[in-house]
């Protein structure tokens, strides 16, 4: 009877369809979350029409309920069955990552939505009398079941949703973790209780020679139809419960988890409980000064509180609200969603400049797009977020990393970057190209054009002139920004990587670098250098993890095989410099711990003109001294900054170490070192008077007295000393080797003690 039907017929072909457009689509080109999500979304509506027009077929032909029901979830499976082969079959032509998980996927996912939903289809074609009228209500059932993660979506702060017949969609795919989560297994537990509820219902009431239910007609087993009530009543109550199970949340929810509010000036935070009622109050402050420097930055005014979450950690955030390490915000909530971090919060500011410009935006979610914002433009949105940042990221400007990625020709044009084909790109690049631009609008044109061109949703249009006349303007404006000499080495390195949907493998990838970084946390080295292998067996353009897997060679005495991988990094292809450089710096820092000081000192210094970070670059200055200064000064910072074989340092050994290293030096070191511990522990108050005291005895390395000064401008803010702090800070911004970024954050944190200032 199946394949008489010509719903059948066209059903079939239409999922062959799909699995082949699957294939030609990198991220959903194999077995895993994206795929399972697709299939399931696409493919329930024909599988609940399938199972109403098979209902429907079996009228008047004596037909059990039972074969009528295990037709329709046949036909569900076959509907599942080719996509699922097809991807099977493409990854002989495609890196297939992990495919037991990807399996799990598509069994919880798509497997189960389809045969429930046949399931449904069977019960409305047996129910209503009308054929047409019921293929059409079991067409629209899965779609009109979406209204409720929606509804949710606009309403709570997640952004995850659970489905029955949609299976799992896990909020935003930058999040490369992805893991079949407990609360989707509670969720399909009461799937399976609907299907078998539905079935129970069918058996009962359902007249075999009709074909269709008949409420008030005779039961065939009283014993079924309690079981189907019994079932409904499962479902129900389950879904009372659905926040403690994971499958939905709420503001009131993540609130009584996180268990502490607190009113600030311009905010509400809502907190951990745990959370010293200090700590509280500065993130509350941090909050309204970052409103009030966005509003001066566009022009507006915020007229409404803003509730800021700070959740303990990043497996806190999605089990809560869907997700892990990308930070979010909804504009139309006035919330926003963090994971604490150091103070300043780096990305606070980013994400309360989504909630402001709200107040720019013409459509209901107070983000610009089409259709009222409905289908957002990612170029503005995240454009604007960063061009309203105060601060500048990783040691640039977003001018000078848009700069940097253009002399590195990393940078595509920017109607290359909107709608859609935004998120093709490296997740940063585009960040940082889209906010260059959007302050560019501002410091040429303006606040009230750039109000505009968010209000219009389209610069071109907004500013009367072509896009790629603007493009031109901008990249003569970045012509005259001033760069550092490594930026376009470094742009490299930072915007390597591919964007979300060109990657091969995201999630299979992140799992392995999560257990590469834990291995190498606990000098776990062969364990690392397993786990580099298998990324690299993945993804063998992977240049960050062959430098690292370089260092954990070498460190386990395979200088050879270090030196070879080190060789593959200079090419050709060759990695970008920085890369290169991280990888002989493992190599060095495994001499020095062989004792090999004379190699590890050449090594270094040579480093030393090679581009990477002030922050890499500092631990060279450190390392060279104790090499130059010869035990015991040398064995202690070895110790602390290079670390043992099969070992790391903890921090409770780390002070032990400083303290000696204070007996056996006079200048600024040990307490600089010291003081960097208790900055990272929140004791900034302890850390004071060390910073005061390493700066009295003096730094050997102009990097080392730049940061000393960075430290004790922080330090004595976070302890209330804001004559000293203003008297730092006011130093860092006309400091002969401060860069841009520095005096950026010279001047925040001036514009800040004014404003502490303001509110005492």
């Amino acid at each position: 009877m199946l394949f008489s039907l010509r719903t059948a017929r066209w059903a079939l072909g239409f999922s062959l369809c799909l699995g082949l457009v699957l294939c030609g689509t990198p991220l959903v080109s194999g077995w895993g979350p994206e795929s399972a999500l697709v299939l399931s979304l696409v493919l329930a509506p024909w599988a609940s029409a399938l199972g109403a027009r098979l209902a429907c077929a079996a009228r008047g032909r004596g037909v059990r309920t039972e074969a009528l029901v295990g037709q329709a979830i046949l036909a569900s499976w076959l509907l599942v069955l080719g996509p699922v082969v097809l991807l099977a079959l493409n990854a002989l032509r495609v890196k297939s990552c992990d495919p037991w998980r990807g399996l799990s996927f598509l069994a919880l996912g798509p497997w189960l939505s389809l045969s429930l939903a046949a399931v449904c289809g069977c019960t409305l074609g047996a129910w209503i009398r009308a054929p047409r009228w019921a293929t059409t209500c079991a067409v629209l059932l899965p779609i009109v079941a979406l209204g409720r993660p929606l509804y949710d979506f606009v309403t709570t702060p997640g952004i995850f949703a659970f489905g029955h017949f949609f299976g799992y969609f896990p909020g935003t795919f930058y999040d490369r973790r992805i893991d079949v989560p407990d609360a989707w297994l509670s969720h399909r537990v009461v799937s399976g209780a609907i299907g078998f509820g539905l079935w129970a219902f069918l058996a009962s009431a359902r007249q075999p020679r009709s074909g269709l239910v008949a409420i008030n007609g005779p039961r065939k087993n009283l014993l079924l139809g309690g079981l189907a009530a019994i079932a409904a009543i499962a479902a129900l109550v389950t879904a009372r419960h659905g926040e403690d199970l994971g499958h939905h949340t709420s503001s009131a929810f993540v609130a009584s988890k996180l268990g502490k509010v607190l009113q600030g000036p311009r905010c509400d935070v809502v907190i951990p409980r745990e959370l010293d009622l200090l700590e509280g109050a500065r993130l509350a402050e941090d909050c309204a000064f970052r409103v009030q420097q966005l509003e001066h930055e566009l022009g507006v005014r915020e007229t409404e509180r803003i509730t800021a979450y700070f959740f303990r950690s990043p497996q806190e955030k999605r089990a809560l609200m869907g997700a892990m390490r990308v930070y979010i915000a909804k504009p139309w909530r006035r919330e926003v969603y963090l994971q604490r971090q150091e103070f300043p919060h780096p990305v606070l500011a980013h994400e309360l400049a989504h909630v402001v410009a709200r107040h720019a935006a013409s459509g209901l979610f107070g983000v610009p797009g089409k259709l009222g914002g409905l289908i957002p433009e990612p170029t503005l949105v995240e454009g604007m977020a960063v061009a309203l940042e105060p601060v500048a990221r990783d040691e640039l400007t977003p001018h000078q990393w848009a700069k940097a990625a253009q002399e590195a020709k990393l940078a595509p044009s920017l109607s290359d970057m909107l709608g859609a084909r935004f998120f093709s790109h490296n997740q940063q690049l585009g960040y940082t190209l889209a906010g260059s631009f959007l302050r560019f609008v501002r410091e040429t044109r303006g606040a009230a054009a750039l109000r505009k061109v968010y209000t219009d949703g389209d610069a071109a249009r907004a500013l009367g002139a072509p896009l790629d006349e603007l493009e031109s303007e901008w990249r003569a404006y970045l012509s005259q920004v001033p760069l550092p000499a490594p930026a376009a080495a470094l742009a490299k390195q930072r915007f390597e990587r591919a964007g979300v949907f060109s990657q091969v493998c995201p999630h299979a990838i992140d799992r392995l670098e999560s257990e590469l970084s834990a291995a190498l946390s606990a000098g776990d080295l062969p364990r690392a250098i397993e786990r580099c292998g298998e990324v690299l067996n993945i993804d063998p353009k992977n240049t960050g993890t062959r430098a690292t897997l370089a260092g954990a060679l070498a460190r386990t005495g395979k200088m050879t095989e270090a030196a070879d991988v080190l060789d593959a990094l200079k090419g050709p292809p060759s990695a970008p410099l920085p890369t290169i450089a991280r990888a002989e710096v493992g190599i060095a820092d495994a001499a020095f711990m062989a004792g090999d000081y004379a190699r590890a000192e050449r090594s270094y210094r040579h480093l030393l003109n090679e581009p990477q970070s002030e922050s890499e670059l500092r631990q060279l200055d450190v390392k060279l001294l104790a090499l130059s200064a010869g035990d015991p000064t040398r064995s202690l910072i070895g110790e602390l900054l290079v670390g043992r074989v099969g070992a790391s340092t903890d921090p409770r050994s780390a002070m032990f170490l400083i303290q000696e290293l204070r007996r056996v030096r006079k200048d600024g070191l040990a307490p600089y070192l010291e003081a960097r511990q208790l900055l990272s522990a929140d004791r900034p108050d302890l850390a004071l008077p060390l910073l005061r005291e390493a700066r009295a005895a003096g730094l050997t390395t102009p990097r080392l007295r730049l940061e000393a000064l960075r430290m004790h401008g922080l330090s004595a803010y976070l302890s209330g000393a804001l004559d000293e702090s203003q008297a730092c800070y006011q130093e860092l911004s006309e400091y002969p080797e401060a860069s841009l970024a520095d005096k950026l954050d010279a001047s925040d944190f001036l514009a800040r003690i004014g404003f502490r200032r303001a509110l005492d």
